[in-house]
C-alpha cells in the first residue's frame, strides 16, 4: 500500500546501533501532518527510516529552498507499507520531496488567479462544476441552506434538504464548523502599526464577522479564503489556516498584502540576524576559535556523537552558524559549538555553516 507523509517532523533521531538506517524522522504530532494511505487520510503517526544518502538529499532540498532543518516548512515522504499499523506506523520512504516557506506562499499568492483560469478553462470545455450546481448556486445567492455561510459556487456541494435540493458549505458537508480563534503574531503587528485596529480582541471580532458575512471562495486541506466585495471594508481578502488562525490579509485600499514578507532571520541570545547564506562553505581557518565559556557548553558524549556522524556519513548532526567579527575578515560561532569543536578535533578544512548578516 502506498503511504504519503507531509509535514514538520517532531523529532530527528540518530540510529547509531543500526547497520541499514541512519536517521529515525518521527511525524507524531497529527494536528500539524498530513498521512494517506492509498489516499485515504489516516490520524495515525508516522515515523521514516532513512539512509545516509537520503539524509543528505533532505538536506540538500531544505537549503535549496532557502530553509533550515530547525524551521523547514513541509517534508514530503512516500513509501510503500504492507498494513496499517494501530499506534505507529513506521516505513522506508522511497521517495522524499520538499515544499519551502517560499514555495508554499507563492502557491497561496497564486491561488485565486488559477482559480479563475482553471473556471474560464472548465467553462470553455463544458466545465466540472455542473449545470445543477450552478443553477442551486444562483437560486440560493451562493448561501448554504443549513449554516448561511455565503460560498463560491466552486467550494459548495448539492444535498437533498427536506425532500428538495439545496446546497452546503464544505463545513456542513462533513458536519463541523469553523470560527476564527487566532491571529498570525506578525499580522496583529503590522495591522496595529497601521492602525487599522486597537487591539487583537477587536482584530478577532472582525476577521469572525468577516468571514460569516463574505464568501468563502477557496477550501482546501490547509487553508482557507474569504473575499469580500464591499469598497468600505477594511480587508478585500482573507486567509486562514484551517485551525482557525488567520495568517494573512490583502487590504482594500492599496490591495497590499500583510504579513509584508520577511527575509528568513536566525536568534542570537535576544537579538535577530538575518540569514545571509542558509548554506555556504567556510575555510576552518576563517573562523575564530571557541572562547572558553563557549566550550564550556561542549558536552564530551555529544562531542564523540557528532565526530562520528562526521566520520560516518560525511556531515554533523548539529548546524554550525556563524557570524563576521565587526572590523575583521574572520567569523564568530554564534550556534552548533559542538560541531564546530568536532570539526576542530577531525581537521577539517573546510564546513558547510549558515552565515548570518553581521
Amino acid at each position: 500500500m502506498r503511504l504519503i507523509v507531509k509535514g514538520k517532523p517532531s523529532q530527528v533521531r540518530h540510529l547509531a546501533d543500526d547497520p541499514e538506517y541512519v536517521f529515525a524522522i518521527e511525524f507524531h504530532d497529527t494536528n500539524t501532518q498530513t498521512t494517506q494511505i492509498e489516499e485515504k487520510e489516516y490520524d495515525l503517526k508516522v515515523t521514516a527510516l532513512i539512509h545516509s544518502e537520503q539524509w543528505k538529499q533532505l538536506l540538500q532540498l531544505i537549503a535549496e529552498g532557502g530553509d533550515t532543518l530547525a524551521n523547514a516548512n513541509e517534508i514530503i515522504m512516500e513509501g510503500k507499507v504492507a498494513d496499517i499499523a494501530k499506534q505507529v506506523q513506521t516505513f522506508a520512504p522511497s521517495r522524499i520531496m520538499y515544499r519551502s516557506h517560499a514555495e508554499q506562499q507563492q502557491e497561496e499568492k497564486e491561488a485565486p488567479k488559477k482559480e479563475k483560469v482553471k473556471q474560464k478553462q472548465t467553462q470553455k470545455k463544458g466545465g466540472t462544476i455542473s449545470k445543477r450546481v450552478i443553477q442551486l448556486h444562483q437560486k440560493y445567492d451562493g448561501v448554504c441552506q443549513l449554516c448561511g455561510q455565503r460560498c463560491d459556487k466552486k467550494v459548495v456541494t448539492i444535498k437533498k434538504l427536506q425532500s428538495k435540493m439545496g446546497i452546503i458549505c464544505p463545513d456542513c458537508k462533513k458536519g463541523t464548523t469553523f470560527t476564527i480563534r487566532d491571529i498570525n503574531h506578525r499580522l496583529q503587528q503590522e495591522l496595529l502599526k497601521h492602525n487599522l485596529f486597537s487591539t487583537k480582541e477587536e482584530m478577532v471580532s472582525y476577521f469572525q464577522q468577516f468571514c460569516k458575512q463574505f464568501v468563502l471562495v477557496y477550501d482546501k486541506a490547509r487553508i482557507r479564503m474569504y473575499w469580500s466585495w464591499d469598497k468600505e471594508q477594511i480587508c478585500q481578502v482573507v486567509y486562514v489556516s484551517q485551525d482557525g488562525r488567520v495568517q494573512k490579509v490583502k487590504l482594500k485600499e492599496n490591495g497590499r498584502i500583510l504579513p509584508v514578507k520577511q527575509p528568513p532571520q536566525f536568534p542570537v541570545g535576544d537579538k535577530m540576524f538575518l540569514i545571509q547564506h542558509p548554506v555556504t562553505e567556510l575555510k576552518m581557518n576563517k573562523i575564530q576559535p571557541l572562547l572558553s565559556k563557549q566550550k564550556e557548553y561542549v558536552q564530551i558524549g555529544d562531542l564523540q556523537h557528532q565526530m562520528d556522524c562526521y566520520e560516518k556519513e560525511g556531515i554533523f548532526t548539529e548546524k554550525i552558524v556563524v557570524k563576521r567579527i565587526e572590523n575583521s575578515t574572520k567569523y564568530e560561532v554564534v550556534s552548533g559549538y559542538t560541531a564546530y569543536r568536532a570539526a576542530q578535533k577531525l581537521n577539517v578544512k573546510r564546513i558547510n555553516v549558515m552565515m548570518l548578516q553581521a
